[in-house]
């Protein structure tokens, strides 16, 4: 979906390169990647406040989906991660936020790998009129940033906040785009 969007920005910036139809492509990935984690970010966060007022509501229906979707991503494509979904309402061990955390630890690195290979692979072979395109990625490094800031835990209602700083970092990468062709 994302990627469609991408394709329409660099139509709209005249642009029709193979490097910038693999960049639009990787960043879809990337920001799809960002998206599920950021939505299970505020489905735990729902979750908790949920039963801090004593009833679970919508948010308690389906405790392990999100960590079985996630699980059915990170799996190995010969068997489509089903023999890893378990569906149990039992409470939480702490092997079983480990292997979330670890869940989470290889999504958010495979997101911010194809961010870094568009950022040293597509970005320098591109045209300059295409620059803007590319600073769509800076919200989804930033967000990963903090991800890192706060060792992965997705449970962590600081990643739920703006960043104050964020149209800074716009600035900056702008500038430093044209100059440096780097973001």
């Amino acid at each position: 979906m994302y990627a469609g969007l991408f394709h329409i920005y660099f139509e709209l910036l005249g642009v029709r390169n193979y490097h910038c139809d693999n960049a639009a492509r990787l960043i879809s990935k990337a920001y799809n990647i960002i998206l599920l984690l950021r939505e299970i970010c505020k489905f735990e966060a729902g979750k908790n406040v949920a039963s801090a007022h004593g009833s679970r509501g919508d948010a308690g229906v389906n405790d392990n989906s999100n960590i079985a979707m996630l699980e059915f991503l990170t799996s190995n494509n010969d068997n489509l991660g089903a023999g890893n979904i378990k569906d149990s309402k039992s409470g939480k061990s702490g092997n079983d936020i480990k292997r979330d955390d670890d869940l989470i630890y290889e999504l958010a690195s495979t997101a911010f790998t194809r961010l870094c290979g568009v950022k040293e692979v597509y970005l320098p072979h591109s045209p300059k009129q295409s620059y803007p395109a590319y600073l769509s990625m800076v919200p989804l490094l930033s967000w990963l940033e903090q991800l890192e800031k706060h060792n992965f835990n997705i449970r962590n209602k600081k990643l739920l906040l703006s960043s104050f700083s964020l149209p800074i970092k716009l600035w900056y990468s702008n500038r430093s785009l044209y100059k440096h062709n780097k973001l």
